[in-house]
């Protein structure tokens, strides 16, 4: 489908019939996600000789990066602030920068599925 915003209207819409669905049994209980994928093996990180990083509050400090993050409930990761300190000089990369719109294909061949514009 095309919608025009402008307008307040459909442009046009393209219908490819009546799909299918899966008449299999898909389980989605944590119980038979135990059985399809095993549990993680423990991650474990060592810095014997200390971090090369520091975190104060929401500030990141690392090589020469410096910057402020939050999570927003509708853009998730939010970096901000985001300087390069090079010798005496900061510079600075980002004001502000972050993921408020991701495209997650899921396979799907149709192409209703994978185009969505909007004019």
């Amino acid at each position: 489908m095309t919608v025009d915003l402008n307008k307040g209207r459909v442009d046009s819409f393209v219908d490819r019939g009546v799909v299918a669905i899966s008449q299999e049994n898909w389980d989605y209980a944590l119980s038979s996600f135990e059985k399809l994928i095993p549990a993680p093996k423990p991650l474990k990180i060592v810095q014997p000789e200390g971090t090369t990083f520091k975190i104060q509050g929401n500030e990141i400090s690392w090589q020469g990066w410096h910057f402020r993050y939050l999570m927003h409930p509708r853009e998730g990761l939010v970096l901000y602030l985001v300087n390069y300190h090079d010798g005496e000089k900061s510079r600075p990369i980002l004001y502000r920068g972050s993921l408020s719109e991701m495209v997650v294909p899921y396979g799907e061949p149709d192409q209703n599925w994978s185009l969505l514009v909007i004019s």
